[in-house]
């Protein structure tokens, strides 16, 4: 079959990539809260509505932590929001399927996102987060509802979880 060697260069990248991220110990991780629309709630939990109208100015901080079993988060970085809803943030090189909440001064959730791995493209500086949205945020909470209900994280297909999960779904 021809695609035999593009996917071995592809490997080959890819390998190389992970190799040389997991070497510098941290990766920084730019990433923007927004207010896109819906400011219903997801129906997953009992807590606030998650993004929306009103989230920037709400947010202050953010939290990047990994998802254990039972759904459990570990803080890994947390880091302050700028005005305009951007941040950065350090994570370990090595970090794969990383929450990443926005919170507001009382500590409670306002947006979320899920980052799949920390690992830069070649040539970039930073890596970046998906945009905190009503939508980031319904993916944020599948994704760790899962795993409390026993599904292994890196058995989770995150492109197929982000396919389904449509704006009109999250409003």
């Amino acid at each position: 079959m021809h695609t035999k060697p593009i996917h071995r260069r592809a490997l080959i990248g890819s390998v190389a990539a992970i190799t040389l991220a997991a070497c510098s110990g941290s990766v920084t991780v730019s990433g923007r809260v927004t207010d896109t629309e819906g400011t219903q709630s997801q129906g997953l939990s009992s807590g606030p509505a998650f993004g929306g109208a009103g989230t920037v100015s709400a947010a202050s901080r953010v939290e990047a932590s990994g998802v254990g079993s039972g759904g459990a988060l570990t803080l890994i970085s947390e880091t302050s929001i700028q005005a305009d809803g951007a941040y950065q943030l350090e994570v370990p090189a090595d970090s794969e399927r990383v929450v990443l909440r926005a919170l507001s001064s009382s500590g409670e959730v306002v947006a979320s996102a899920l980052l799949d791995a920390a690992v830069r493209a070649q040539g970039e500086a930073t890596r970046s987060a998906p945009p905190m949205s009503s939508e980031t945020s319904l993916e944020a909470e599948i994704f760790q509802q899962l795993v409390a209900d026993g599904v292994a994280a890196t058995s989770i297909d995150t492109v197929d979880l982000r396919s389904r999960i449509t704006v009109q779904l999250a409003a």
